[in-house]
């Protein structure tokens, strides 16, 4: 009886496994693309008529290397944009930091009284729940389960999240399926 408890334990909800496979695919084709361009950019910089170029031209023909860094900045702008309802002096944020964080930030400027106020809602996905941990200005945190309408748009944000990353950022059509 014990075993029967451990395994439904490590059974993981359909809803935390969709999830963790968008950061996953994220994630891996990040790392991939930042290997394959420091496999290409060393065959180019070896090469002879690449050098030759270079030298007769006076120019470098190296394409920009990315980083990181300068990727997840990318796709933190396209999850910017899911969000972008074009209200004045308001600035909004969506990215996938991890394979179980996700974050929604909210600044909103008050020019009339000079302040700023802002919201960040940390998704944690869990095996069987996804928990939102809210802190409003900085302070005043919030815990508590996602679930309903909330979870409904959560799960379509992730979703066109990740075909737009996969398409804008490293230019490759995105599956909806686990076995890619």
């Amino acid at each position: 009886n014990n075993h029967v408890d451990e395994r439904a334990e490590r059974v993981t909800d359909p809803i935390s496994e969709h999830l963790y496979f968008i950061s996953d695919s994220i994630t891996h084709t990040r790392e991939s693309f930042l290997e394959s361009q420091s496999n290409h950019h060393e065959t180019v910089k070896r090469g002879f008529f690449s050098a030759a170029f270079n030298y007769l031209f006076k120019q470098d023909n190296k394409p920009k290397i990315e980083t990181e860094k300068s990727l997840r900045r990318k796709e933190y702008a396209i999850g910017a944009k899911l969000y972008d309802y074009g209200i004045p002096n308001e600035r909004r944020e969506f990215h996938n930091d991890n394979r179980m964080s996700w974050f929604y930030y909210v600044e909103k400027t008050d020019l009339k009284n000079n302040l700023v106020m802002s919201e960040t809602i940390h998704l944690e996905v869990h095996p069987k729940a996804i928990r939102i941990i809210l802190v409003k200005n900085g302070q005043g945190i919030e815990n508590q389960h996602l679930n309903g309408k909330s979870l409904d748009n959560f799960i379509l944000a992730t979703g066109e999240y990740h075909e737009r990353v996969m398409r804008e950022v490293y230019g490759i059509e995105p599956t909806d399926s686990k076995k890619a």
